[in-house]
């Protein structure tokens, strides 16, 4: 249980995020959380299908704050919604950490989460969600899981549970492998493009992709792993092909949709310039302005 943070009653947080997901819990529950936790988001950047992937950590996961009691869950992103044992079917931000207190075989919690990508990045899947959330219940009742999470969100759960910064993971089945990543050092930035357009692309399940740019990553060749983010682009979709080729004629090194968002591998001197050409070539084109992240591979946030 070592790739989260944790923080329980009486530990100093310093987190800026974690400290304020426990304040709302406070100001929820009117009294501190038991149990503090938090998992990277996940990222899979090519497969998925045919049990291989190559996924990397972002900084932006989720953070749980839980003490005992009956079933009442809150969310941060939801600020309307509220879970209690006494309603019927759950919203889906809550359905992950139901998952999570029934593995456990925990009749409630009162819990607080919170998501630190937007919905509409589509981007995190509910893996992260199960994993703090079954984390933090281990912290406090020493109980392990009974049950793995759903199957549609393993790749979120396992990339949570095993993401380190400058490394990439390629999964295979239940088998991690852990391949260097280091873009901080190579100067480059996984650039996030969410492109304000409610659409989700298509992905392509290559087992082969995934091994392939995973032989890319072990030889240390960044620009060859570029070059097959761009093979696993499913076109189609005029916007998003045209901010993924905007980004490539402004320096990137290839890239794909992944979500509602186009992830582009770029040196860090050309992000502005991307920026700003994918800015004014999809000016109109969404419902809103484009949204940009930069990010490089990572892990549990001490």
């Amino acid at each position: 249980m070592t790739s989260a943070v944790c923080a329980t009653a009486g530990a100093r947080v310093t987190d800026p995020d974690l400290r304020l997901t426990a304040y709302v819990f406070e100001r929820m529950f009117g009294e501190a959380p038991d149990g503090l936790r938090h998992v990277p988001g996940a990222l899979t950047l090519l497969g998925g299908g045919e049990g291989h992937a190559l996924t990397v950590g972002l900084r932006w996961g989720v953070t749980v704050a839980l003490a005992p009691g009956p079933t009442d869950l809150r969310s941060m992103n939801h600020h309307s919604d509220r879970y209690t044992d006494a309603q019927g079917e759950p919203p889906d931000w809550a359905a992950p950490a139901l998952r999570a207190l029934t593995a456990h075989k925990v009749a409630g919690a009162r819990m607080v989460v919170n998501r630190e990508l937007p919905l509409e990045t589509g981007l995190l899947n509910g893996g992260e969600t199960y994993c703090v959330v079954s984390q933090a219940l281990h912290d406090l009742h020493g109980t392990e899981a009974a049950a793995d999470c759903d199957p549609t969100s393993r790749l979120g759960h396992l990339t949570a549970l095993h993401a380190r910064p400058g490394q990439a993971l390629l999964l295979r089945g239940d088998a991690v492998e852990r391949l260097p990543c280091d873009l901080a050092k190579a100067g480059l930035r996984l650039l996030v493009m969410d492109l304000g357009i409610d659409r989700t692309l298509p992905v392509v399940h290559s087992r082969l992709l995934a091994l392939t740019a995973a032989a890319a990553l072990r030889a240390g060749d960044l620009g060859a792993f570029g070059a097959l983010l761009s093979a696993g682009h499913v076109r189609g979709e005029f916007a998003f092909d045209l901010a993924l080729d905007t980004a490539c004629g402004a320096g990137a090194l290839g890239g794909l949709a992944i979500g509602r968002c186009v992830v582009a591998l770029a040196p860090v001197r050309a992000v502005p310039q991307i920026r700003k050409s994918v800015q004014t070539m999809l000016h109109g084109l969404g419902e809103r302005p484009p949204r940009f992240l930069t990010a490089v591979p990572s892990g549990p946030r001490a």
